[in-house]
């Protein structure tokens, strides 16, 4: 909301769109991988400590040996890792968050990064970041229509 809300002017701005891993890995990766070359990704994860939801080792084949005593999170994990590797092998900008700690002082520092760096991006775009002139016009014409 912030990057595309701040940034979306002039003609120029970025377009923000949120995938969920592994979720989205069929439905938009191959674009991702092999499509238009003009996005820049941002990985995050939240590593956590406590390994919890294992998988049960009765119901893993043998074919599937390697799934043995991991939590669901370290195999996440282990795609996190994977996608970072092919983007690094294909030459797509990426960057990468790892959050340790799940909090609010966590969250708070995020959104102050991004803030920061959505202003400074407003800057170098020559864009103000601040305001939001094409929303207002809905909001005017919305008036208009119910008065």
């Amino acid at each position: 909301q912030l990057v595309a809300e701040s940034l979306g002017k002039k003609n120029k701005g970025i377009l923000p769109i949120i995938s969920k891993m592994p979720c989205d890995n069929h439905s938009l990766m191959q674009y991702y991988l092999e499509g238009n070359t003009n996005h820049f990704f941002t990985f995050f994860f939240v590593k956590e400590k406590k390994q919890i939801n294992k998988i049960n080792n009765k119901i893993i084949l043998d074919e599937k040996h390697y799934l043995k005593n991991k939590s669901l999170n370290e195999i996440s994990f282990s795609q996190f890792i994977a996608t970072q590797n092919v983007f690094k092998s294909k030459k797509i900008p990426f960057r990468s968050f790892v959050i340790s700690k799940r909090t609010e002082s966590t969250l708070g520092e995020l959104f102050s990064f991004f803030m920061i760096e959505t202003i400074m991006l407003g800057k170098l775009l020559n864009i103000n970041p601040y305001d939001q002139p094409a929303v207002e016009l809905i909001k005017k014409s919305t008036l208009k229509i119910l008065k």
